[in-house]
């Protein structure tokens, strides 16, 4: 798979503290030079874990406990973010709830919960990290985990393939905004991973791995895609920096 690229010198906002993932993520950071790392999420005991662990390694991080469903949380862990560092280069919603069993089986709660953590707490924590970016006139990425079933896949239950899909459209439609075109946007699609080897592709030290060549400034991917994580995995890092379509200001 390569190399991960250099978090060197940035500021990475990871949301959704309390999985593998986030934390998977997180020590990535640290160990390719992260300059600190605010984590989000609603498991305190074990967002203050991983946050020490990452300041261990030599990266200063700090834990802020957030419920993504209330927009004050939103709005806090961005200023948290601010406050402790007074910048942010790298925002990463590895947050998501998975859906209810089947179609019949999916109450009203539950499908408004679904659109609050999949989709609204991304719009407004992009939204806030985005003023911050501005401010420090930083060229900063977001980046979405979105899963999306493939043409031949069999849809799931609806409430969530709708949240998926208003994910990747949140993720376009905000890279296309010429107020922020200095920020690139991409979303990582973690349904495209292949059956075989498994385990190895699906462990979430490799989808970190996804999410950091998104990130690096050296991506080819443009911004407002929805790239499959098989194809990050199986490309190394190349050379040249690149913007996506519109290019960077």
């Amino acid at each position: 798979m390569g190399e991960p690229p250099s978090f060197a010198g940035k500021v990475v906002l990871i949301s959704g503290c309390g999985q593998d993932l986030s934390e998977a993520t997180a020590r990535l950071c640290a160990q390719h030079g992260a300059a600190g790392v605010l984590l989000g999420g609603r498991g305190v005991e074990q967002g203050q874990a991983v946050a020490a662990i990452v300041s261990a390694a030599g990266c200063p991080a700090h834990f802020q406990p957030t419920d993504l469903t209330k927009l004050d949380d939103c709005a806090a862990l961005v200023a948290k973010a601010d406050q402790a560092f007074g910048r942010i280069d790298v925002v990463i919603f590895s947050a998501g709830m998975l859906p209810p069993r089947t179609n019949l089986e999916t109450l009203a709660d539950q499908f408004d919960h679904l659109f609050e953590v999949n989709v609204r707490a991304p719009f407004f924590l992009m939204r806030r990290a985005g003023e911050v970016m501005q401010r420090e006139a930083t060229p900063g990425v977001m980046v979405t985990i979105v899963g999306l079933p493939g043409a031949g896949d069999p849809p799931l239950v609806a409430s969530y393939d709708a949240a998926q899909a208003a994910l990747a459209r949140l993720t376009a439609s905000f890279a296309a905004d010429g107020a922020i075109d200095s920020i690139r946007v991409l979303g990582l699609d973690v349904s495209a991973l292949p059956a075989t080897p498994a385990d190895r592709l699906v462990s979430p030290q490799a989808i970190a791995t996804a999410i950091a060549r998104l990130a690096s400034d050296h991506c080819t991917v443009a911004s407002g895609s929805v790239a499959p994580v098989d194809q990050l995995l199986a490309t190394p890092a190349r050379a040249g920096s690149q913007h996506g379509a519109r290019g960077a200001r």
